[in-house]
């Protein structure tokens, strides 16, 4: 007979039924990372509940432990509510925790001076009761609190706090003063530090089922991948922990979104950047994250310039009224990026641009924030003069390459290349981007790519996320639109084929309802034209062809990305021989699933073409690559195919493998993690660690 084990939670909740305040003080108190690891949101909720007394005050050694698990899982609003709510502490070791988790709060909702105050009563109680865990949490306030002017101070207070969390054996503590350690590697580019240690704190936090602790290791190694040029690592990471979170409901979900924004937009997939960043901004303002709330209405700015400036200045305004416990330099820095756009219609704001890259880069080199003052120099070469020959251009590549971000390297390459000439160095700096997974559309964002971006006088019709028209360069905002029956006609006439619709299908699409639409279609196409065409310069078909019995665009005049995509996947994929110069070209252009957010019934065929061509090219890279001899090229591509399929087995094996053949142990134990995860979740047998890591890969 199979006997299942006991579920921890239930066990725990048996075992805290007592109504005994004492008992159940001192059970928590023996089972703290037990209970941190297993009890719910409502768990600890109900618990404070049950012993709030008829004045609304809890016990202090009960509320400061639901306090600090709400805070954990990413609830400071109900995690606040609980420190409130405490009686006055019986003894200086619940006071310093309590006093310690709510300073760790306040400073999550950028409430920094409250929260040094408490910080600084915590550390005194700490002190008097000479307890280690006391002293750990204290020192980890600290820290926190220190942060915001004086790193060193804040690096200091971790290591006191390390200290006192070893002698205490206190899983939780030891994982959280980890995790601050690694991000202050990752802010001052210490990135190979950062990874090991992220490594580590995930292999001691899935020890002690401390998934919480767990999902924000994966956001803050997401971040570091994203930084190093990893890209595809870091969506698999965030999208991991965006999943742990999802488990937990915790909103600190709204992290993981939106990392998974900032990668998409440095690859250029602007349709998931969008929708990631959008759903961080929701969970940060729901729930007063200000620390995730700032970065992602900067990130949401930046996607929305590339198709309306006037969405994009309105959330950078909003950004600068989210009060904030960082200084996030990189998010201000952003400002400057957009003024350097807006520098086509405003001259003045070359200027305003070059300004912030002055203060921010001085701010940047006061706090060590390396990959600011890199992209700080950038900005001021861009905003100035943009001479070739300029200094501190070539000072930020160096500082990318010494970081190890290849991503940022390759593209300060391209940007030199592109102010001094030579087109040979162009092509090649270009094509580095394209083996980097750079996808066409990161040229749009506002930043260094943009700033130098060649001009081009084409429409063009963007059908690969979300939809876009440019024409002479310039996005066409929504409000352009005459009509929405004029824009629908533009994506139907896009990813059909070559020769277009028949009238009569084209006004189905359009008006399904109606069966004699009358003249409806005839002035939609002449909103069209009007559109493509503003100032009436050339002749009626030069954009859209119509003979009376079919309408199509002219490809001479307009360039579809998804026409241009499909056909070079056909060309690229149906060879013998892969070049793999030529897929990393292709693949560049995949930049997302065709018309992103159209649920019409019409767009599925297409659509499904297109993902399929793009699995195709992106399967085809992954192995010409691995069999080579710059196979550890494959593990991002490999990583690709496991983030668009988290099922699919023997691609996970393939990764285990090769990331083994390439002595990256603890990554391939990663990997095989959650392949094993995933299998479960289908519940289907797994392949053992030793067969997985012995299989060659496919």
């Amino acid at each position: 007979m199979n006997h299942q084990p006991p579920d921890p939670r239930r066990r725990l909740l048996a075992d805290l039924a007592t109504s005994d305040q004492e008992q159940v003080a001192a059970l928590l108190r023996a089972r703290s990372t037990e209970a941190m690891a297993h009890l719910h949101r409502d768990d600890w909720v109900a618990l404070a509940a049950r012993f709030r007394g008829a004045d609304g005050q809890v016990p202090a050694a009960i509320a400061w432990r639901c306090g600090y698990a709400l805070h954990l899982q990413g609830r400071p609003v109900e995690a606040l509510t609980a420190f409130r709510s405490a009686a006055t502490p019986t003894d200086d070791i619940d006071g310093a925790h309590l006093a310690a988790a709510h300073a760790a709060s306040l400073w999550s909702r950028g409430e920094v001076e409250s929260g040094a105050l408490l910080a600084d009563q915590a550390l005194a109680l700490a002190e008097a009761s000479g307890d280690a865990g006391a002293l750990a949490a204290a020192w980890i306030a600290q820290g926190l609190l220190q942060a915001v002017d004086d790193r060193h101070a804040s690096a200091a207070a971790d290591h006191k706090a390390l200290r006192f969390a070893e002698e205490a054996d206190d899983p939780v503590a030891l994982a959280r003063i980890h995790t601050h350690l690694a991000c202050a590697d990752l802010e001052e580019a210490r990135y190979t530090d950062a990874i090991d240690r992220f490594h580590a704190i995930l292999l001691t936090t899935g020890e002690h089922g401390l998934v919480a602790s767990q999902a924000l290791a994966r956001v803050n190694l997401a971040e570091t991948y994203l930084r190093v040029g990893r890209l595809d690592e870091a969506v698999h990471e965030a999208e991991v922990a965006r999943q742990q979170f999802a488990v937990l409901d915790s909103p600190l979900v709204g992290a993981a979104w939106r990392v998974l924004g900032s990668v998409n937009t440095v690859r250029g997939s602007l349709g998931r950047a969008a929708h990631a960043q959008s759903e961080a901004v929701r969970y940060a303002e729901e729930h007063g994250f200000s620390q995730v709330l700032l970065p992602a209405l900067v990130g949401l700015a930046l996607v929305r310039a590339a198709d309306d400036r006037d969405a994009a200045r309105a959330l950078l305004e909003r950004a600068r009224a989210v009060p904030s416990a960082t200084h996030h330099l990189a998010s201000r820095l952003a400002f400057g990026w957009f003024l350097l756009l807006e520098s086509d219609e405003r001259p003045e704001a070359r200027a305003e641009a070059l300004a912030i890259a002055d203060r921010e880069l001085a701010e940047a080199q006061r706090y060590s924030e390396n990959s600011v003052v890199a992209e700080a120099l950038e900005l001021a070469v861009l905003a100035g003069d943009r001479s070739p020959a300029d200094p501190r251009l070539q000072e930020a590549h160096g500082m990318w390459t010494s970081a190890g971000n290849v991503v940022r390297a390759s593209m300060n390459a391209y940007v030199a290349a592109r102010l001094a000439g030579p087109r040979v160095a162009e092509e090649v700096a270009l094509q580095q981007l394209h083996s980097l997974g750079i996808h066409a559309d990161a040229w749009s964002v506002p930043g260094p790519l943009n700033a130098v971006r060649p001009a081009d006088s084409r429409v063009r019709v963007h059908c690969m996320g979300a939809f876009a028209l440019e024409v002479d360069d310039r996005a066409v905002p929504a409000s352009a639109w005459p009509s929405r029956k004029a824009r629908d006609a533009l994506k139907a006439l896009a990813v059909a084929d070559a020769d277009g619709l028949t009238r009569a299908h084209l006004e189905d699409l359009l008006w399904p309802e109606h069966l004699e639409p009358g003249n409806r279609l005839s002035v939609a196409l002449s909103q069209l034209r009007q559109v493509l065409d503003p100032g009436r310069v050339h002749p009626a078909d030069h954009y859209v062809i119509s003979d009376g019995a079919r309408v199509r665009l002219d490809t001479q005049h307009v360039i579809v990305d998804a026409q241009e995509f499909c056909q070079a996947a056909r060309g690229v994929t149906s060879g013998a021989v892969a070049d793999v110069a030529l897929l990393e070209a292709v693949a560049a252009r995949y930049t997302g699933a065709l018309l992103e957010g159209e649920d019409a019934a019409w767009i599925e065929a297409p659509r499904e073409e297109v993902d399929r061509l793009g699995r195709e090219v992106n399967r085809a890279l992954a192995l010409a690559l691995a069999g080579t001899a710059d196979a550890p090229r494959a593990v991002p591509w490999l990583i690709r195919q496991i983030n668009d399929d988290p099922y699919d087995e023997p691609t996970y094996v393939s990764l285990v493998r090769l990331l083994e053949r390439l002595g990256r142990h603890g990554e391939a134990r990663n990997f095989y993690t959650t392949y094993a995860t995933r299998m479960r979740e289908l519940d289907v047998p797994a392949l053992a660690w030793g067969e997985v890591s012995e299989r060659s890969a496919s």
